[in-house]
């Protein structure tokens, strides 16, 4: 659920937001990495943008896809079983998802797994970016309304080009009101949603993705390989369903 990334807030007034904004700089600061001082007056917003002309966008979308199901797989209570071909029950992914969903930076995990998936297939620093902030959602059915309307959560996710590449928005599921399996923001953000942040510096997803691989026993290059495989096998796992 999404209420496991500890910051979420009803906002319906640009006093409520203002107050959402210092104690989700706060949080960041005492609970997660930044890689420098976070000042609202800094925050980016981030555009809906269309991507389905690029012509790489196929090997980006698999890597994302790739996350996604570890994503899913924390968020429903999944097990390995459910991948037979995929995941077994020492699997170093799923060890790994549900510890960072557990901890509430499910959001996180997925963001720098992505981010390193990506640098993998070649794109530099100017083309694949980490941010830290938070999402907004209007809610947009008559039930969810009657329990909330707008809301707004500290996230995390990537850039791709300048496209917002979110492989954990799955979290928001039960604020959407239908049933959203496939969810996940790649360029063009589900109806009413937003993002914003803080592009962060390249050393805080490489801390993270430091102390991921360190807890499995892995040095950075051999994390970064096994999900390679994995994402290779997911890719084949798909074709063949």
């Amino acid at each position: 659920m999404l209420e496991n990334e500890g910051c979420v807030s009803n906002v319906n007034s640009e006093d409520e937001m203002k107050r959402f904004i210092n104690d989700l700089i706060d949080k960041f600061n005492k609970e997660w990495r930044t890689g420098y001082r976070y000042n609202p007056n800094d925050l980016k917003t981030f555009e809906s943008k269309d991507c389905t002309h690029l012509p790489d966008l196929q090997i980006t979308k698999s890597s994302l896809l790739y996350v996604q199901s570890l994503v899913k797989m924390a968020i429903r209570h999944l097990s390995p079983s459910d991948f037979p071909t995929l995941f077994r029950e020492e699997s170093i992914a799923y060890d790994e998802v549900t510890d960072w969903n557990d901890r509430g930076g499910l959001c996180i995990y997925a963001s720098v797994l992505l981010y390193y998936l990506l640098r993998e297939e070649g794109y530099g620093n100017n083309q694949v970016k980490y941010v830290q902030g938070y999402f907004t959602h209007e809610t947009q059915t008559q039930i969810a309304q009657l329990f909330y309307k707008d809301i707004a959560g500290l996230h995390s996710f990537i850039t791709w080009k300048g496209y917002v590449l979110d492989p954990s928005i799955l979290q928001l599921e039960d604020y959407y009101g239908t049933d959203q399996n496939n969810l996940f923001t790649i360029g063009e953000f589900a109806p009413g949603t937003q993002y914003f942040g803080w592009e962060e510096e390249k050393t805080t997803p490489y801390q993270y993705a430091k102390r991921m691989a360190k807890k499995q026993g892995l040095s950075l290059e051999d994390w970064i390989n096994y999900h390679k495989e994995k994402e290779a096998e997911f890719a084949k796992f798909l074709k063949e369903l």
